[in-house]
């Protein structure tokens, strides 16, 4: 399903969205993160289970054959997904660095136990000392989707700084409205309006470019899509406190 969504994702708007489809690369994302948080709770009270009561695992040697075979599949679809840039693909590796991190945890505890077989609690340590590294990944990744469905300012962009820069730029009175945000974490989107000078950039040409100029600045931070609203200098939008 995530695979699916990810593939979705790269879809154009259509007369159902103006944006795009890049969006549904978070549904891919949530739900993923989602399965990692009940599935990490579940191993948690198993581990805890086997902790206090300790059973015995399987075969050592049986063990082994799995875990290496395991982790040669795992490792190579982990190794596929690793220039995956978008929080999907990001939470599709640690979904399969979780399977990863599994197998090298039965490989270690078939190795352990041909040699100690009473060292039983060897397996549940490791899965709960996989499943806190899973959370702590998790955690991030559910705090960037929801920063994204937020409307949060980007993370990396410096809204005040931006503002600073196209304030500086000449013809430029001032900018109110100022909205960044961003659609999937790697495109990112700005509104503003900017007050000019009425009297020495008037002309289409020197209108065109001074939206130019800003939108130089713009690039420099990594704003993809840019809407500017000029308003001469003494007429109110109405929408300065905004």
């Amino acid at each position: 399903m995530a695979w699916y969504l990810e593939r979705l994702s790269k879809k154009g708007r259509d007369s159902h969205f103006s944006y795009g489809y890049k969006r549904f690369s978070l549904l891919g994302s949530l739900l993923i993160s989602t399965i990692l948080l009940v599935g990490s709770v579940f191993v948690i009270k198993e581990s805890i289970e086997r902790l206090i009561m300790p059973t015995d695992p399987p075969r050592a040697g049986a063990m082994l054959v799995l875990a290496v075979f395991g982790l040669l599949i795992n490792g190579f679809a982990a190794w596929r997904m690793s220039g995956g840039t978008s929080l999907n693909e990001r939470s599709m590796r640690l979904h399969l660095m979780e399977d990863v991190l599994g197998w090298v945890a039965v490989l270690v505890v078939s190795i352990v136990m041909y040699f100690f077989p009473s060292f039983k609690i060897l397996d549940p340590l490791l899965s709960l000392g996989i499943t806190a590294w899973i959370l702590y990944n998790v955690y991030f990744a559910l705090r960037d989707n929801f920063r994204i469905l937020l409307q949060g300012v980007p993370e990396g962009v410096d809204q005040e700084a931006f503002a600073e820069e196209v304030r500086a730029l000449p013809g430029v009175l001032d900018l109110h409205d100022l909205h960044i945000w961003t659609l999937n974490g790697e495109q990112h989107i700005a509104s503003l309006h900017i007050v000019y000078d009425g009297v020495g950039t008037t002309s289409p040409e020197a209108l065109a470019a001074l939206k130019e100029s800003v939108r130089q600045v713009a690039r420099r931070y990594q704003l993809d899509h840019l809407t500017i609203e000029l308003d001469p200098r003494g007429c109110s939008c109405g929408m300065e406190q905004c």
